[in-house]
């Protein structure tokens, strides 16, 4: 892989501002729609036993589903229906931290800056990626499941290029995969 440099960490800050600037701006009008079952809007104040019950009694392939809820509704202060702005905000940001991640992923496949930018920018605001963007149960299925798909390849590129890998590494692959894998039946 070309050497990471500041063109790079500048494209990716400017993917990352615009993905969370488009997708940000609507925040504030954007509301609550669950498509599973209620469980999704009770899962803010759910027990530890509770949640374990959730998952394990969830769609077989999806078992992390529940817990990936679960831990953003908790970063945005519990009860969803009264952060919804600020759920559309985290939503947002980690749209912008895919795109991000998938710009590296390309950058290790050896994409020229400049194509990378443009192939990551284009993923961006791809409509069906957009448009998981404004379902909030998306965020499990979709997005987290993709950050986790694209993590994982950029480990394994890592780890399969030759160069000198620890344990830490190798731990996060197998992590990112069976993350990935046990979010939702990719």
């Amino acid at each position: 892989m070309s050497e990471i440099g500041r063109r790079d960490w500048f494209a990716a800050a400017l993917l990352w501002l615009a993905t969370m600037t488009v997708f940000g701006a609507s925040a504030g009008s954007l509301g609550f729609y669950y498509d599973d079952s209620g469980w999704i809007a009770d899962l803010a104040t759910a027990s530890l036993p509770t949640l374990w019950s959730v998952m394990v009694n969830y769609i077989p392939g999806r078992h992390l589903f529940p817990l990936w809820h679960y831990l953003f509704f908790q970063a945005a202060g519990g009860d969803p229906a009264s952060h919804l702005t600020l759920l559309h905000m985290v939503q947002s940001a980690l749209d912008g931290l895919i795109v991000v991640c998938f710009f590296f992923l390309l950058r290790l496949l050896r994409l020229p800056t400049h194509a990378a930018g443009i192939a990551a920018g284009l993923f961006s605001f791809w409509p069906v990626h957009g448009e998981t963007h404004f379902f909030f149960t998306a965020v499990p299925g979709n997005l987290v499941s993709t950050l986790f798909v694209i993590l994982f390849s950029m480990t394994s590129i890592v780890l399969t290029s030759g160069g000198k890998t620890g344990w830490r590494l190798r731990v996060f692959d197998a992590a990112a995969f069976v993350a990935a894998l046990f979010t939702y039946d990719q």
